[in-house]
């Protein structure tokens, strides 16, 4: 798939991603049911600015390099959202949105929350809960299935960072039109913003950030088929 607006050695393709989970209490004497996540399979519109810092008089301030845009398929998961122990999510609903293959130039994952395994005792060597539950994104969501938010935390100190945007790094720095390398995550960083309308038939995704290292933005614009 082609982008349009940059050499194609002056930009690199990019995505987008979605996975949801969740479990409710079942009436005594029931084995516990784990309800179904609404999927919505559909179209990821990305745009997407490149930028280096090799600008102004000194060679060392913000640049622009340009823009490419993409169309990817990309999938959005909704379910109920997660608790581990005592500690819920707090959101309305729990999601997860991809777009393009996991680990390619351009791909994009967002994860709303995520329980992990961790010891079962704290460092004193009380018992606790062996799962811990961080929440990456806070958001509202009105009657109509209308919702907006955004990236609270990244979990970049914790070494749990979920929310990525994967792109390849410069042959050279500074040099763009000499090509790129290897392809590698970037943490998304604090502070994009999430918005649509989710409903038994229909969603739509807005989600615009950049990456922590400041090399990329981006706007991403998810439509169930």
């Amino acid at each position: 798939m082609k982008a349009k607006g940059l050499r194609p050695a002056a930009v690199a393709a990019i995505g987008v991603v979605a996975v949801v989970a969740g479990a409710v209490s079942a009436p005594p004497a029931v084995a516990a049911a784990k309800p179904k996540a609404k999927v919505y399979k559909g179209t990821a519109a990305m745009t997407v600015k490149q930028y280096d810092y090799c600008g102004g008089p000194w060679g060392a301030e913000r640049r622009y390099l340009g823009q490419a845009t993409y169309k990817l398929p990309a999938t959005l998961t909704v379910s109920p959202t997660q608790k581990a122990g005592r500690q819920s999510e707090k959101n309305p609903f729990h999601f997860s949105l991809t777009a393009g293959a996991a680990r390619t130039n351009g791909s994009v994952m967002l994860y709303s929350s995520v329980v992990l395994p961790v010891s079962p005792v704290d460092l004193a060597g009380h018992p606790r809960d062996p799962r811990l539950l961080l929440r990456y994104w806070k958001y509202t969501r009105k009657k109509s299935g209308a919702f907006s938010g955004k990236l609270a935390d990244t979990h970049k100190s914790q070494a749990a960072v979920l929310n990525t945007f994967n792109a390849a790094t410069l042959a050279f720095a500074c040099r763009p039109s000499m090509g790129y390398g290897l392809v590698t995550p970037r943490t998304i960083n604090a502070g994009a913003k999430i918005s649509g309308k989710i409903t038994a038939g229909k969603a739509q995704v807005t989600v615009t950030g950049g990456t922590y290292d400041g090399f990329f933005s981006f706007r991403l614009d998810f439509k169930k088929k």
